[in-house]
């Protein structure tokens, strides 16, 4: 009889054991699955994050819409005016933060937009040198060494603090022969 009693003593012991397996199973299970909601709520959070900035490298663009440099005294140009809007969809772009990049007929630089290279022609919310609404007109002068002869091209590249890219092309005309010393003239094309 003896030999009876230690045999369900011993299948009490094994149903225990087997429920503390069981017991610290659910415990790593729970515990995977929290590390695992954590990480997918991170990756939603970056993706949302880099989404934004995707969209705000396309959209945060301006528009050129005129270009006018002024005559020197020996028949250069110099002096470029580009008069900027948001372009259709894009949100508040600062063009204090820009970067322009001028690639002239002879060298290629990079310069930085301060507000003092910022005119205001219209500003609807008061807010130069940020374009925040549809009929902000805003004119960024370009005080660049390098001058264009008659007949030579350039471009501007603007630069937007979310790294959008507007590219203006510049040409000079054929001529300045008609025009005198601080004349302006079209440069679009």
């Amino acid at each position: 009889m003896r030999n009876k009693k230690t045999i369900e003593d011993s299948k009490g012991q094994v149903g225990i054991g087997t429920l503390i397996v069981f017991i610290a199973m659910v415990l790593v299970a729970a515990i995977a699955a929290a590390v695992l909601v954590n990480t997918a709520g991170f990756l939603q959070s970056q993706a949302e994050q880099t989404g934004q900035e995707a969209t705000a490298q396309v959209s945060d663009r301006v528009q050129s819409v005129s270009a006018n440099g002024t005559v020197t005294g020996s028949s250069t140009i110099d002096d470029l005016k580009v008069v900027v809007s948001k372009s259709p969809g894009a949100g508040n772009v600062n063009l204090a933060n820009a970067t322009i990049l001028f690639d002239g007929p002879t060298e290629t630089q990079t310069l930085t937009v301060s507000s003092a290279d910022v005119g205001t022609i219209t500003d609807a919310g008061g807010t130069s040198p940020v374009l925040s609404d549809d009929s902000d007109r805003f004119v960024l002068t370009v005080n660049e060494p390098e001058v264009l002869e008659p007949g030579e091209e350039a471009q501007l590249t603007l630069i937007s603090e979310s790294g959008a890219e507007s590219t203006v092309y510049l040409t000079a005309p054929e001529t300045l022969a008609e025009f005198s010393a601080d004349d302006s003239v079209s440069l679009s094309r």
